[in-house]
């Protein structure tokens, strides 16, 4: 026979031979069939990570949704100076007419104690002609 196609034998280790083609063969679809898993894995490891990426990103856009509502809600700088500058005049006005009110108050007392004073300077001139009549 030619070495070619000759056909050699070996021991599995438990005394039957085993052809070299049928070692082959088997070796052979056993690293397929390796190889078949390893990619299933990746693929669903792939599948898998996608997934996740996706949900991630729907929350992400979820949450930016979210966030240019709120923005939507605030002041514009425009805004909040016009609302600060009448939010000033209302205080200032606010001021002036508390211390209109206090200066009316001031006054009050004054003439209260004018009034006293004179009342006060009457009764004397009374008792100063009721001290010369005697």
């Amino acid at each position: 026979m030619n070495e070619a196609t000759e056909s050699k034998s070996y021991a599995d280790g438990e005394g039957e031979t085993v052809s070299l083609k049928e070692y082959v063969d088997v070796r052979f679809a056993s690293t397929v069939t390796l190889f078949e898993t390893k990619i299933d894995a990746a693929e669903k490891a792939v599948s898998l990570a996608s997934n996740t990426l996706s949900a991630r990103l729907d929350l992400m856009n979820e949450f930016r949704a979210q966030l240019k509502d709120q923005v939507a809600g605030f002041f514009s700088r425009v805004e909040h100076e016009t609302y600060i500058k009448s939010v000033d005049k209302d205080i200032r006005e606010l001021r002036e007419a508390k211390a209109l009110l206090e200066g009316k108050a001031s006054q009050n007392a004054v003439n209260f104690s004018t009034i006293i004073a004179l009342l006060g300077v009457f009764l004397s001139a009374v008792a100063l002609v009721h001290g010369f009549m005697k």
